[in-house]
């Protein structure tokens, strides 16, 4: 895991040295949520932020743009990933409140009797 010392750190690194990092964080992000552990992808997306402050901290010089703009379509589309699986979490999680609620209406019904 990247800690904020060795955020600051990836500052001086080359820009596009410190993309497979931010490229395997985005992947262990997404692994996390689709295995259901939110906790642990939203610190992954803490740490890849850090990485992505870092490989953003400059100016994008004239030879690194398509790469940068490769860069930044994966971590888009990552993100909107990110943002389908909790959507589809969401709902889950909804619709089994919604089935408490009514086991609970059901067994006050019973309990209540005629």
């Amino acid at each position: 895991m990247v800690t904020e010392p060795s955020a600051r750190l990836l500052n001086n690194v080359p820009r596009m040295a410190t993309w497979p990092l931010a490229k395997a964080l985005g992947q262990r992000m997404l692994a996390a949520a689709r295995d259901g552990d939110w906790e642990l992808a939203l610190k992954i997306l803490s740490e890849r932020n850090s990485v992505l402050e870092a490989f953003f901290s400059t100016e994008v010089r004239e030879d690194e743009a398509e790469a940068v703009a490769e860069s930044i379509r994966d971590t888009l589309a990552v993100d909107d990933e990110l943002r389908r699986l909790s959507d589809l979490g969401r709902a889950d999680l909804q619709g089994k409140l919604r089935g408490l609620k009514t086991g609970r209406k059901a067994r006050q019904a019973y309990l209540s009797g005629p």
